[in-house]
């Protein structure tokens, strides 16, 4: 292998195995599966179910398993990543008997990303900063892969991941990379600016914001019923989002916060909003907490994924009620919403007239009375949509909508409890000064 300059990961094994014990250290081969971890005793003997090597290494009454043909790993023993943990292996030793197992760490790995908005005017281009953590094996697969990367290659790769958000987000500056060998930790950063980040109503502006840290980290499986426990890939691992906003010196908000959690044996979620002054703070939090789930229990878990892919991405409204000195409506809204207004009346009478109900009509002209501050009539409206098809999908919601835009929260409340008792879906929306119910 020395004279090639080449080895496979057998042969990288042997020498680090040889290396190990030429310093007095205990070192074995290992042999382990990298796609079957589980349940290994119960396949036959086969020269293909073991398809990778590996080494065990015994030093200061603690056991690592290391993974000589891995890139990019540096620091700490204890702090090296471990993409094998919990894995059944077979130990290449005279006195080895049967499977030996890798220990799953004793903290997750955890991997953290922050974007910071900062706003000087809600029509001016927004900055926004983007930080990436990774420790453990994703430091690891990052190290490895920017050291083949261009400075030119990473912004276009981090520019495009940001337009399929914001289409007009344009990166400013390089991109960062801080590593912290020692710790085994890199932090990635980029800078933004993005034109239109906010969508502006005539009572709020809104922007939207979406966790990709933690997408695809759990997936609702093919089929409700199993006859086989899930796999939970990624176990053990925490991951964690922030978004703040920071506002013009003319909002005057409220201060509160308000949180909720998505809590199953296999995965607790957590999502917290704080509201100062002139801002916000949106903050999520996930843990994988078991490396399979029951058969029994899919289902469940796919409800309970729902729920939480429901707070993982969504909108942070602004009111403009808290900020002083703005208009309620921007120049010409209230004119399109009156023109909007007498479009509605004539499909509320179209539908009456042809025996359809027409309760999505009046939801729509209850939303836009709401705008208009026709508290009264708008909730009529709503109330009567939900009277004529209650069961309708939205306008249950609908309604809850109209009571908060009327500022009517308790009742807001009430109606958004009922939809998520449905199952009909949670509000993805966070409405500043209201405190949503948890959903557990």
């Amino acid at each position: 292998m020395l004279a090639r300059r080449y080895g496979d990961c057998k042969d990288k094994s042997l020498l680090l195995v040889t290396m190990l014990r030429a310093l007095g250290l205990e070192a074995d081969p290992v042999l382990v599966s990298v796609a079957l971890h589980k349940n290994m005793g119960q396949y036959l003997p086969s020269p293909m179910l073991f398809d990778h090597a590996i080494v065990r290494l015994a030093i200061g009454g603690r056991t690592y398993f290391l993974d000589p043909t891995r890139q990019g790993q540096h620091g700490q023993l204890a702090r090296l990543g471990q993409p094998l943990a919990g894995a059944e292996v077979l130990v290449v030793h005279p006195g080895s008997a049967g499977l030996d197992g890798i220990a799953y760490p004793p903290a997750p790995e955890r991997q953290r990303r922050s974007e910071q908005v900062t706003v000087t005017a809600m029509d001016a281009p927004a900055s926004l900063l983007v930080r990436s953590e990774y420790s453990g094996a994703g430091a690891e697969t990052l190290r490895a892969n920017s050291a083949m990367a261009t400075q030119a290659e990473m912004k276009k790769s981090l520019g495009d991941a940001m337009a399929r958000r914001y289409p007009e987000a344009q990166l400013v500056g390089d991109v960062v990379l801080r590593d912290d060998r020692e710790r085994n930790v890199m932090v990635l950063e980029s800078q933004f600016t993005v034109p239109r980040m906010f969508s502006e109503s005539a009572t709020a502006w809104t922007v939207d914001y979406n966790a990709v840290n933690m997408a695809d980290l759990l997936q609702v499986p093919g089929a409700g019923q199993r006859s086989a426990p899930l796999t939970v890939p990624g176990y053990p691992y925490a991951v964690d989002y922030e978004m703040t906003l920071r506002l013009p010196e003319s909002f005057a908000m409220r201060e509160d916060s308000e949180s909720r959690t998505v809590a199953d044996p296999a995965f607790n979620g957590t999502r917290k909003i704080t509201l100062g002054k002139r801002g916000l703070k949106l903050e999520l939090q996930l843990n994988l907490l078991a490396d399979r789930i029951e058969a029994a229990r899919t289902v469940e878990f796919s409800r309970k994924l729902q729920a939480w892919d429901m707070q993982r991405a969504g909108t942070l409204r602004v009111f403009k009620a808290d900020m002083q000195g703005t208009p309620v409506a921007p120049p010409n809204e209230e004119a399109r919403q009156r023109a909007a207004l007498v479009k509605l009346d004539q499909a509320v009478q179209d539908a009456e007239r042809s025996g359809r109900e027409p309760g999505r009509a009046l939801c729509e002209r209850a939303r836009v009375r709401a705008h208009l501050g026709q508290a009264q009539d708008a909730i009529k409206d709503a109330t009567r949509a939900v009277k004529l098809q209650d069961q309708a999908d939205g306008l249950l919601a609908c309604r809850a909508e109209v009571y908060l835009l009327t500022g009517r929260v308790a009742e807001a409340k009430a109606d958004f409890t009922r939809v998520i008792a449905r199952g009909q879906g949670e509000p993805a929306t966070w409405f500043p000064g209201a405190a949503w119910p948890t959903c557990t």
